[in-house]
Formats: C-alpha cells, structure tokens, sequence
C-alpha cells in the first residue's frame, strides 16, 4: 500500500506514513470509483428505426428531448408547406379534371424536399452518434451523461 500524499510505500499495520506523516488511510473492500447502480445501455438500431419513422424521435430516444423536437417540428413545418403548395397549385378544369401547375413554386419545392432530406440523413448520424456517447458515458461511469 502507498501514501496517497507522497507516494511512499507504507509498511504493513502502520497508522502514518514514515515520509511525511500523513494519516493512512484504509482503503475499502469496493473501490472507490465504481458506482452501484449502472444505466441500461441504449439500443443504436432501435435509435435508427424510430429515426426512419418518426424523424426526431431518436434524438428524443437517446435522451436529447430538446433536439429532437426541434427535429419534429421543422420536418412538420416543411411538410405543411409543401401541402399548401400543392393545394395551391391545384386546379379543376371545366370538365372537372385535375391539375396541378407546379411551375412557379417548382424551385420553392424543391428546396424545401433537398432540405428536407438533408435534416433526415443529419437526423440519423446524430441518433447513431448521440447513442454511441450515450452508451460509452454510461459504460465508463454507470449513469447516464445528460
């Protein structure tokens, strides 16, 4: 056993160290930093398919609620848009056929579709890579970091 002060070797059966005086300390049968009660780890393919169908739901899944929603929300935001461009743009002719003249909101579309899978591929590396914090956090220290 060593002196937690200087690192001397104390000799067995001794109160004080006979470098600095320092009182030894006796140490426990359970070391000291390990914790008794470990989180569950999480699942990154369970992560991923709630990505697929919900996207933001692995963000949420993982434990960031805050990203997630935000996630939700613009995806719900973009998919509003593009119905009322649609419904917009949608028109019955005098033999009530449908069409549809998507030619002046064509750009506005898509752009809103490229974004829309751009946030859905950052979507799913963030579940994998938020997961994979997760779970190495809760291996190294038994609970979960946020």
């Amino acid at each position: 056993m060593f002196c937690k002060s200087c690192g001397k070797m104390l000799n067995e059966g001794s109160s004080f160290c006979d470098g600095c005086g320092a009182r030894a300390e006796i140490e426990e049968s359970q070391p000291q930093n390990r914790p008794y009660y470990y989180a569950p780890t999480k699942s990154v393919g369970l992560g991923i398919l709630l990505t697929f169908l919900i996207n933001g739901s692995g963000q949420m899944y993982a434990g960031k609620w805050e990203r997630g929603l935000l996630v939700f929300a613009l995806n719900c935001i973009m998919g509003i848009a593009l119905a009322i461009m649609v419904l917009d743009h949608a028109y019955y002719d005098y033999y009530n056929n449908l069409y549809f003249d998507f030619a002046p909101v064509l750009a506005w579309m898509t752009a809103i579709t490229v974004f829309a899978f751009v946030l859905f591929v950052f979507s799913l590396y963030d579940t994998y890579t938020l997961i994979e914090k997760y779970n190495e956090h809760v291996r190294r220290n038994g609970n979960p970091p946020w």
